[in-house]
């Protein structure tokens, strides 16, 4: 709930605040928190932020090769019709 009050993205620092505060409160030395606090945030969030840049990434290629890529006009006549 903290992190959502704070607005800022993923909670960042509001979030982590109340976690310290947290493992704190457990009897949990202050490095040992930080550390426990920093890994928890790698970990949830760098395999998410890879994959969007791997999908950005994958985005602008599409995008590169379909502007390179000559447009084929739909052909006007049918397969049926005949001139006269």
């Amino acid at each position: 709930m903290a992190g959502m009050a704070s607005g800022l993205p993923l909670g960042l620092g509001a979030t982590d605040a109340v976690m310290l505060s947290l493992l704190r409160a457990y009897d949990v030395d202050t490095t040992t928190a930080g550390s426990i606090v920093i890994l928890n945030r790698l970990l949830i969030n760098l395999p998410t932020g890879l994959l969007g840049f791997a999908a950005y990434v994958i985005t602008l290629r599409q995008q590169k090769a379909a502007t390179r890529a000559p447009s084929i006009a739909p052909s006007l006549t049918t397969a049926g019709s005949t001139k006269s």
